[in-house]
Formats: structure tokens, C-alpha cells, sequence
């Protein structure tokens, strides 16, 4: 199929998906956790953003020590700024994981964008490509580390995006210099993706996912990213609590920054993060596809009727524990767009 073909395809497609999807957008992610300040905290820690935010213009705080409006400061900086209760601890760091789904369809979960799990992607790839793979899922939401080392993430991009191709400029305040990332390798797999996002997709899995969105037209599938899509450092605070600042923001190839609002979904689907963590748990040791397709169910046949059974009646405990079995929509909605685009380009 032309990869063009794809693209024409996949437009009419969206265009009918989002229509059905409108009634499940996810809500706006909310700001911060609050954690109190002392009047002394507040006035320390607006000292430190006007000098390191990456937008100091933007901390307009009229009130010196006053916690309640440093808060609602936080909240509208969605997560470009946070107070931690200490310092933060080492993040676990997710593994990446991947498996052929439906016999051609690449799943491709990264995780934590790290030298470890750089090496496992060449695997998948090199996997994918024996197994005849003709379509993609990368899948980003286990990528949850606000991550400052964005050349490192640009070795993940490029295995997808062409050589030469603008991955993502990081800005920072003013007199600082622009920083741009281009990919530097050849795309292993050019096909059709669908990337699965949500408001764990944080730092620079963002700006990976918008690279993607940019060169191969990738279709984002799932909720709004975090919005933490910057360089951040973290300030100690006289009173132990820790300063989280970001002091450049990831601005995507078409112009906009990815700090703050984050990149939205083109196709919108809900997916409990209680239920999510379970899922990939599971997945662990029975790969992804029971969470996509439904078992084969067992039906009347001339074989049952010689031996005088019936394996519908036979079935049924098994039928109930089916239809309460755990599902995975974000990932089913990706293979239902793949599957479509598949039967269209037939006819």
C-alpha cells in the first residue's frame, strides 16, 4: 500500500473517528498537587522562577508570601512548575517492550528513554521487520520520566523520522540559545503508526511523539500529554521542600512549545491509570493481545451434536469471566484504525 494512500485513507478515517469520539474527550489535567508553603518558602521560591523559569515574565505574583496565589500560579503553569514535599527520588525506570499483534500490526511499548532500552528498540525493529510487520503502535504511555536528556530521546526519534528532519528545538529564557535536534539516522520503519498517549507521556517522550506527528503523520490516539516537555532543575528550599523549574521548553517542528498544555490526542480515548498499570503488569506474561481481542467462542456443530453436547451451554462460566475481561480501548482503537485502513486500501 503507498504510503500516501495511507495518508488519504487515514484522513477520511479520522475525520468519522473523531466524530464518534467527541462524547469520551478527556477532561483538562488539573495543576499541581498542592503541598503548603511558608510565607518565607513562597517569597524564596518566586526569587528562584523569576530567575530560571524559562517565561520569568510569566511569574506575575503581586502578592510577596501570599501561598494561596502562588498555587493558583502553579495551576496555571500546568505542571511547567512543581513543589515537591523533598527531593525527588529516582524514578523506576520502565523497560521497553514489544510483540507482533493480529499477525502484522508492531506494538511497541518504549518505556523510560534510556541508553538500556536503546538497544532493545534496534531488537524490536529488527524483529518487526522479520515478522513482515506492515503497521505500527509505539506506545508512549509508560514513558512518565521528565526527562532532561533530550539528545538521548533524539536516538529514539530518529529510528522513525528522516534523516535530516527537524526533531524538536529546546528554547530557553531570553539570551539563552536555541538548541535544535535533527535526526542524523535512516528511518527503519516507515509505515503507517499510531501513537498511544496520555497524561503519564511526559519530557521528552512528548517531543517524540510530536516529531513523529510532524514526518510521518502519525495519528495520536489516548489523552493529553503533561506538558512537561522542557529541561528541568530542581532548587532546594530553606524549609526542605524541593523547586522543580523548568528552564527550557521542547518546541515541536511546526512552531509550538509542548510545555504546558502538551499535544493533544487526534483521537480521544479513556483508559483508567489504575486499570492501565495493571494491563502492562499483566502484559508482562501474557503479552498485550488478550487486552485487544476477544477469545473465540465456542459454537453448536455437527461434531458436538454426534457426541451430544453442546459447547455454547458447556461455555458459559467461560462466557461471563469473558465479557468481564480486562481490555486496553486506547490500543484497540489503534488496531481498529489500522484494521480500516487495511480494508479500505482493498476495495
Amino acid at each position: 500500500m503507498p504510503y500516501s494512500f495511507f495518508l488519504f485513507l487515514a484522513g477520511l478515517f479520522l475525520t468519522a473517528a473523531a466524530a464518534v469520539s467527541q462524547t469520551s474527550a478527556p477532561t483538562e489535567k488539573k495543576g499541581s498537587p498542592v503541598v503548603a508553603l511558608t510565607p518565607k518558602e513562597t517569597d524564596e521560591a518566586i526569587a528562584l522562577l523569576r530567575a530560571n523559569f524559562v517565561h520569568p515574565i510569566a511569574i506575575n505574583v503581586s502578592s510577596p508570601g501570599d501561598a494561596t496565589t502562588f498555587q493558583n500560579l502553579l495551576a496555571q503553569l500546568h505542571g511547567a512548575v512543581d513543589i515537591l514535599p523533598a527531593k525527588s527520588s529516582e524514578e523506576t525506570k520502565a523497560p521497553l517492550y514489544h510483540e507482533i499483534v493480529s499477525n502484522h500490526i508492531g506494538y511497541l511499548r518504549l518505556g523510560a528513554l534510556t541508553a538500556e532500552n536503546l538497544p532493545l528498540l534496534d531488537q524490536a525493529t529488527s524483529d518487526f521487520s522479520a515478522g513482515k510487520v506492515d503497521a505500527l503502535v509505539v506506545d508512549l504511555r509508560a514513558s512518565s520520566q521528565v526527562q532532561n536528556d533530550f539528545d538521548l530521546a533524539a536516538q529514539f526519534a530518529q529510528r522513525f523520522v528522516t534523516r535530516g528532519k527537524t526533531l524538536w528545538t529546546l528554547h530557553q529564557s531570553t539570551g539563552g540559545q536555541d538548541r535544535p535536534s535533527t535526526s542524523n539516522g535512516d528511518a527503519v520503519l516507515q509505515m503507517p503508526i499510531m501513537v498511544l498517549i496520555d497524561r503519564s507521556t511526559a519530557g521528552a517522550a512528548e517531543a517524540v511523539a510530536a516529531a513523529l506527528k510532524m514526518d510521518t503523520h502519525t495519528v495520536l490516539i489516548g489523552e493529553n500529554s503533561a506538558g512537561r516537555a522542557g529541561e528541568f532543575k530542581e532548587f532546594p528550599l530553606a524549609g526542605g521542600k524541593v523547586l522543580r523549574v523548568a528552564v527550557s521548553e521542547a518546541i515541536a517542528p511546526q512552531g509550538r512549545s509542548l510545555l504546558g498544555e502538551g499535544l493533544k490526542p487526534d483521537v480521544p480515548v479513556t483508559l483508567a491509570p489504575e486499570e492501565k498499570q495493571q494491563i502492562f503488569a499483566r502484559s508482562a506474561e501474557g503479552g498485550m493481545t488478550p487486552f485487544v481481542f476477544e477469545k473465540a467462542r465456542p459454537h453448536f456443530n455437527e461434531a458436538a451434536l454426534i457426541k451430544g453436547t453442546n459447547p455454547e451451554l458447556d461455555n458459559r462460566s467461560g462466557r461471563r469471566g469473558e465479557e468481564g475481561a480486562q481490555r486496553d480501548p486506547v490500543l484497540q482503537r489503534a488496531v481498529d484504525i489500522i484494521t480500516s485502513i487495511g480494508i479500505l486500501a482493498k476495495q
